[in-house]
Formats: C-alpha cells, sequence, structure tokens
C-alpha cells in the first residue's frame, strides 16, 4: 500500500465496489481515492497499519459472522461495519418493498420458501462457526444458483448437498433468530442469489435482472426517494461527515 496524497475509502471490493463507486461519483464536493482490498482479511490488515499512512483514511467492512459474535475489533470513527450481514442486506432492507413489487404474488410466495430452506441449512452452518468449528463451513463457497445446491424450479436446498456436508437440525432458537430476522442475518449474497434464481426460473423468457441491475435499480430508488430513513442514505452521510472534517 503506497502512500496517497488523497484520502482514502477503503472497501472489502469485488460486490461494495459497485455501490460504493457510484456514491464516490456522487459526492461532488469531496473528493477521495476508493481502493478495494480484496477480502475483509486484507481490509482489517490494511487497517492495523493506518498510522503510516497519510491523510484521512476511511475503512468499511461486512460484520459478516460478527453478526453473532462480536469481534474483538471495536467499531471507531475510521473503521464502519454494516449494520447487518453485509452491505446486500442493508441494500435489501431499504428496497425489500419495492424488489418485491418485481415479483408476481406466486413468484413472492416462491421466493420467501427458498428463504426459508436456506436459513434452514445456514443456521448450521453459524452453530459450527459458534462452536469453533469454522473450519468445517462451506458457506463461502455456495452460490444458491448451483443446481448442485438447488435444482431449477425448485425450492429446497437438495439433501445430496445436505449429506455431503454432514447436515444436522440446528439450534432450533439459532434457527428461529436467522429465520425471522433473515433481512439482517442471513448471508446477503445468498438474498440477492434466491431473487435471482426467481427471476431466472421465469416463464415464457420474462424479464430478469441481474444482482448487478438489481444494485442500480436500488441505489437510485434510494438516492432518489424523499424519505431519509435508509441505511444507504445514512451511509453516505458518514462518508461525507468523515472526509469533509
Amino acid at each position: 500500500m503506497k502512500r496517497s496524497s488523497l484520502n482514502t475509502l477503503f472497501i472489502e471490493g469485488k460486490d461494495d465496489l459497485f455501490i460504493y463507486r457510484k456514491i464516490q461519483d456522487d459526492i461532488e464536493d469531496l473528493i477521495f481515492d476508493l481502493f478495494p482490498c480484496q477480502g475483509k482479511i486484507n481490509l482489517l490488515g490494511v487497517y492495523q497499519k493506518k498510522d503510516s499512512f497519510g491523510n484521512k483514511n476511511l475503512f468499511i467492512c461486512d460484520k459478516d459472522m460478527w453478526v453473532f459474535k462480536p469481534s474483538e475489533i471495536e467499531q471507531n470513527e475510521d473503521l464502519i461495519t454494516t449494520s447487518g450481514y453485509s452491505i446486500e442486506n442493508e441494500l435489501f432492507q431499504d428496497s425489500e418493498n419495492f424488489i418485491l413489487k418485481l415479483f408476481t404474488n406466486d413468484e413472492i410466495e416462491k421466493f420467501n420458501k427458498i428463504i426459508k430452506s436456506i436459513c434452514r441449512w445456514f443456521a448450521f452452518e453459524v452453530e459450527l462457526y459458534l462452536n469453533n468449528q469454522g473450519e468445517k463451513c462451506c458457506y463461502s463457497n455456495v452460490t444458491i444458483l448451483s443446481t448442485s445446491i438447488i435444482n431449477k424450479h425448485e425450492i429446497e436446498i437438495k439433501q445430496e448437498f445436505l449429506d455431503s456436508i454432514n447436515y444436522t437440525e440446528p439450534n432450533s432458537e439459532l434457527h428461529d433468530d436467522i429465520s425471522n430476522d433473515y433481512k439482517v442475518k442471513l448471508r446477503g449474497k445468498f438474498i440477492f442469489q434466491a431473487i435471482e434464481k426467481v427471476f431466472q426460473e421465469r416463464a415464457n423468457n420474462g424479464i430478469s435482472y441481474t444482482k448487478k441491475q438489481l444494485f442500480d435499480l436500488i441505489y437510485n430508488f434510494v438516492t432518489k426517494d424523499d424519505s431519509t430513513q435508509y441505511i444507504l442514505k445514512n451511509r453516505i452521510e458518514e462518508i461525507k461527515n468523515y472526509f469533509k472534517d
């Protein structure tokens, strides 16, 4: 990491880069660099060396499993973590009603059933993590869009996959906690993959949206709406306030 002459916003990269690039473009009265760190571990490694950099630097990362087990790394003025599991969770919380209006009633029911199945398996993964068996977790390598996880036009995670990971029924309280608060605690990537799955499986070549297209729709919806009760709008203000001081 080279010393920059500009203030710098450090992010994890890839999935959140699209959103923070749009934020950077829209904040016209502030100039700052945007530095994707290619992952949370790398970002936290850079954060530990922050005192060797010049100017003001702001770090933003996903909570991930910290949403279940607080990290030893405290959130500070220059280290912001997402309010839920990830930036995808924040975007879905901001736009749930907007997104669901793109679905038919049958598609909403299908989406909810897919989420229910994912929560049941994900609770098993979280339980492994909380029991210090994180090395057995496989959630970071799973995509719901793969037919090895859920068959096309079906809603349940395949038993073959569950058998391959030695799945057992998770603690009921943990499962209910995730299921009832999935917008915050279910891995956000899975929420958007479930949305994409519903779109991809529409009959008669119906209109479909990719994750990037959904992000663009959500960003424009939120930033153009008059309400200030959006997580994304608050995040933009956090960035503005930090760099303008």
